[in-house]
């Protein structure tokens, strides 16, 4: 017979935020019925976060702050900067008030690592005030769907497309990349495929960092070009500009994609989503985060195996972690995987 007080122990450690009062009590009754159910249940509401605008008000409200700006000195406490800042600080305050407050920890985790997985930082000054829409808006909705709706959703947030530069990327045989001294970014390209797919050594080359950057030109946001006016009536904020995208046939891991047009790099994105490396990539993470530095390659493997039976499903993949023997072992001294400084203030709260 397991240690049902144990189990519900590592349940509220490992995989949730630590417990609240009395709250171990209710785990140990099933601790694995007690996560499986937080993965069942979707996404747990948050008045503090329903509350909040989304990326379209944030920047309607940024270009109404930078109006107000023109004309004075540019200082540190312009109207537009103290709009950012104080849209990150709400996001960060409803973040923090979800996790210390929810019923459903585990998908509070799960949010916290997929946002770290697709990471935009509110050191990009041109991105900080979406950081938090992006999270809410592109990884929240998905952490128990399909990884590929996370991958594309992600990529196409105006949060991404402006920290990584790709709203400013231009196909070098476009019309406009000729006349103009810009040209190719590869930021976001190179980021999809070291960080977000494939991982380091997961099969690609140079020559796909630049045909993947090929695939997604001509992404860019609100509605305008690089440096030129935004149209804030566009919806969802992320505009595809035909003029901007590099044209012929692109050849990705050796398949070859052509066309034109979004759909482009919509299939190369779907076909990333679903490669063996990527499965094998998205699965070490995933243990390596809940179960440590040393997690057993055994553990990996079921996770692996999991995405790729499933097509990518994040709910049956984190399941099949749940359900590993080695989820459930405690941790040998000095092992096991130390929580971040925000997590460790979570617990405490």
């Amino acid at each position: 017979m397991p240690d049902l007080r144990t189990h519900a122990w590592i349940a509220a450690h490992r995989f949730g935020l630590g417990p609240r009062p009395g709250e171990l009590d209710t785990i140990s009754q099933d601790p694995r019925g007690w996560l499986v159910a937080q993965l069942e249940g979707g996404p747990p509401p948050s008045p503090a976060r329903d509350a909040l605008p989304d990326h379209m008000a944030i920047q309607r409200q940024l270009q109404t702050e930078r109006a107000a700006d023109v004309g004075e000195k540019p200082e540190r406490g312009t109207r537009a900067r103290r709009h950012q800042r104080a849209t990150l600080r709400a996001e960060s305050r409803a973040r923090l008030i979800d996790a210390a407050s929810t019923d459903a920890p585990l998908y509070e985790r799960l949010v916290r690592f997929w946002s770290d997985h697709f990471t935009t930082s509110a050191t990009q000054r041109r991105a900080r005030h979406l950081v938090g829409a992006h999270e809410r808006e592109a990884v929240r909705p998905h952490v128990a769907g399909r990884f590929e709706d996370m991958l594309l959703a992600s990529t196409r947030h105006p949060a991404m497309l402006l920290y990584l530069d790709n709203a400013r990327s231009i196909g070098p045989d476009t019309t406009r990349g000729q006349r103009r001294d810009q040209g190719l970014n590869e930021n976001l390209a190179r980021e999809i495929l070291e960080l977000h797919t494939l991982g380091v050594g997961g099969g690609y080359q140079q020559p796909d960092v630049i045909a993947l950057a090929e695939l997604i030109t001509g992404w860019t946001v609100f509605g305008g070009p690089p440096r030129g006016r935004m149209d804030l009536e566009r919806p969802h904020g992320f505009s595809f500009w035909p003029d901007l995208h590099q044209p012929g046939r692109k050849t990705l891991l050796g398949r070859r994609y052509g066309g034109g047009g979004v759909d482009e790099g919509e299939s190369a994105l779907r076909d990333l989503a679903a490669h063996p490396s990527t499965a094998r990539f998205l699965a070490t993470r995933l243990c390596r985060h809940f179960l440590g530095p040393e997690a057993p390659p055994a553990a990996m493997d079921a996770v692996a195996e999991a995405l790729r039976r499933s097509g990518g499903d994040l709910r049956i993949a984190t399941r099949a972690l749940i359900e590993h023997p080695a989820s459930w072992a405690p941790p040998a001294a000095g092992g096991g995987a130390l929580r971040d400084p925000s997590r460790l203030l979570i617990a405490m709260a």
